[in-house]
């Protein structure tokens, strides 16, 4: 069964529980929800989730999504704090709307560290590359997030230095063909990792135990090694 949030708990949880809710017709967007959509999100959902609860295992380890997400006063003042703008090459000024957005925050040492990451729920249905730069494709994604780490915009927007993109798509060879898109010119290949959504159905510890897929070609990585 997947449930969705209507009108009256979307209301709750904005007045009595002062979550960050944005304000528009939940009911009649659930009413409106097909079956591609729908598998998109149950994806976002379910790596997000196993997110949270291995973070909860790990008893240094504090896990924000973005409603609890402690931001500079700046962003607090937005709409929708987790959707910015990024100029590319040639003063072009693109929108940048991540699937989710969470961070994870250690206590180390005496000092905390707040890692922020950016999901992108892959279901191949957007192109990896078009010749044409003004169009959507994944290349043109890695490279919005590239200047918005150029521009130093996790910083300003969200109050880490630390930013990290996960990509998690649904078979191996168009995981191949992303992580081939990531090593282009000019991007920040340390952003980037990479999953398929098959390893989200087993019972593991995507913090400790997932081994994360890097442009680069190298060893895979725990995301607890590639962050903190």
């Amino acid at each position: 069964m997947a449930y969705g949030l209507a009108n009256r708990g979307a209301g709750y949880l904005k007045h009595a529980r002062k979550l960050l809710v944005r304000s528009f017709d939940w009911s009649g967007k659930n009413r409106s929800v097909r079956r591609l959509f729908l598998e998109h999100a149950l994806l976002i959902s379910e790596v997000t989730t196993a997110v949270e609860l291995a973070c909860r295992a790990h008893p240094k380890l504090r896990f924000y999504l973005e409603a609890e997400m402690p931001l500079p006063e700046k962003s607090r003042e937005k709409q929708n704090p987790f959707k910015w703008s990024v100029t590319l090459r040639r003063g072009v000024r693109v929108g940048v709307v991540p699937d989710r957005v969470f961070a994870v925050e250690r206590e180390s040492n005496e000092k905390t560290e707040r890692v922020l990451f950016c999901l992108e729920a892959d279901r191949g249905t957007m192109p990896v590359k078009r010749s044409d730069e003004r169009a959507s494709s994944f290349a043109k994604k890695l490279s919005c997030y590239t200047a918005s780490a150029d521009a130093d915009l996790p910083s300003e927007l969200f109050g880490t230095k630390r930013m990290r993109v996960l990509t998690v798509t649904n078979t191996f060879d168009r995981l191949t063909h992303l992580r081939e898109a990531a090593r282009g010119d000019g991007l920040r290949r340390g952003l980037f990792l990479f999953a398929c959504a098959d390893h989200f159905k087993d019972e593991i510890d995507p913090v400790a135990d997932l081994l994360w897929s890097t442009p680069r070609g190298d060893a895979p990585v725990a995301l607890f090694e590639s962050v903190i």
